[in-house]
């Protein structure tokens, strides 16, 4: 059924952060709570600021940000993200937001959370809340309490909704929501997608096999390795800060995070853009921006196997280990997808269809009369 956003008339929505909201690069949350920003008016919650470091941070507190579109940082007691103080910190956080949204916001309210750390927010008066799925919660590296971080998140499936996934993997992970939808990431196609000055010098003139994001755990650093050595005549590139040690090779170059702005000039000079994940479940679940960011630039993908981007080809190729990573590049090299029709694929999915598509099924939701026990008024 083809539902209209105009029959959520009237309405505002609360956007609860999981990452930093404005970050450089910016995450699914502030793109998504920016689309939803030029749909009605919006409310973005970023993460709190414990009550000791106020002094040291600017931002918070409510600040507008653009026309109908506020953005409010709670401040909270310290301590607020661990299990046993958490009740705590909810309960001044909850506050804040209600009162950030009773002076901003219709009365009638879609709630939106990426952050299974706040949970469900009780005390924050909405119509409809959906817990958008953007990776596995309870990720050791990411969070100060498994625990909380696993029940609250069972919490938000049993009472939100709405559920979404960014990845087939999450969707089918979400089985105690009644019904949960896949709803990727999208492009920032205006962002990737503008002319730039002529590319870095340093890229050369060969082909260049480009990496942009953070070099973390989640890369297959042996297979880059291993790729490199066989193909001397490429030059690998990596643009993100580097917080794993990564091999000396001679056409193998880490050149550090590069502020988002300029990100484009480096991207759009990329031959083949590329996603070289480790096979484990975390990475099974996610779908990388920076997917779309290639293709937003004119330029094609080879990945390693995620089940979210299966059937992109020929834009995005998938290869399996260091031999087939290699041959989908040199398959890519030898005949590449034309640059606008790149960027037509990434047009497709941007964040505005997005920001689309979840009030769809909100406005859907109303009309089937199917609604889970909700925790709110």
């Amino acid at each position: 059924m083809d539902v209209s956003i105009d029959r959520l008339p009237g309405w505002g929505a609360i956007v609860v952060c999981g990452m930093a909201f404005g970050g450089s690069p910016p995450f699914a949350d502030t793109h998504l709570a920016s689309a939803i920003g030029k749909r009605r008016p919006v409310l973005v919650v970023d993460r709190p600021v414990s009550l000791h470091k106020v002094r040291r941070d600017s931002r918070a507190g409510l600040r507008q940000v653009d026309e109908g579109m506020w953005v409010l940082r709670p401040i909270a007691t310290p301590g607020f993200d661990r299990r046993w103080l958490a009740p705590m910190g909810d309960r001044v956080i909850a506050r804040q937001i209600q009162w950030a949204a009773d002076r901003v916001l219709p009365q009638r309210r879609l709630l939106v959370t990426f952050s299974p750390v706040r949970g469900l927010l009780p005390a924050v008066r909405r119509d409809r809340t959906v817990y958008w799925r953007r990776d596995l919660a309870a990720e050791r590296r990411y969070v100060s309490s498994v625990e909380l971080v696993e029940n609250r998140n069972h919490e938000l499936l049993v009472a939100a909704d709405l559920v979404t996934g960014v990845s087939p993997d999450l969707v089918s992970q979400s089985g105690v929501a009644s019904e949960a939808h896949l709803v990727p990431n999208g492009a920032d196609v205006e962002h990737f997608a503008r002319p730039t000055d002529a590319p870095p010098a340093e890229l050369g003139d060969g082909p260049v096999i480009g990496y942009i994001g953070a070099v973390s755990w989640r890369l297959d650093l042996r297979l880059i390795s291993e790729v490199a050595k066989a193909h001397p005549e490429w030059t690998f590139v990596m643009l993100g800060r580097a917080s794993v040690p990564v091999p000396r090779l001679p056409n193998l170059r880490v050149l550090g995070e590069r502020p988002y702005d300029e990100l484009p000039r480096w991207v759009q000079r990329f031959d083949v853009g590329t996603v070289p994940y480790l096979d484990n479940p975390f990475n099974r679940a996610s779908f990388p921006l920076k997917v779309f960011d290639y293709l937003a630039s004119g330029v094609p993908v080879v990945s390693t196997p995620l089940p979210a981007i299966d059937g992109m080809e020929p834009f995005v190729r998938s290869g399996r280990g260091p031999t087939g990573f290699a041959d989908a590049i040199r398959e890519v090299l030898s005949s590449p997808p034309p640059t606008d029709e790149c960027r037509a694929i990434a047009e497709q999915h941007s964040w505005a269809e997005r920001a689309a598509r979840v009030e769809s099924l909100v406005a859907e939701s109303f009309e089937s009369g199917d609604r889970p026990a909700s925790l709110t008024a």
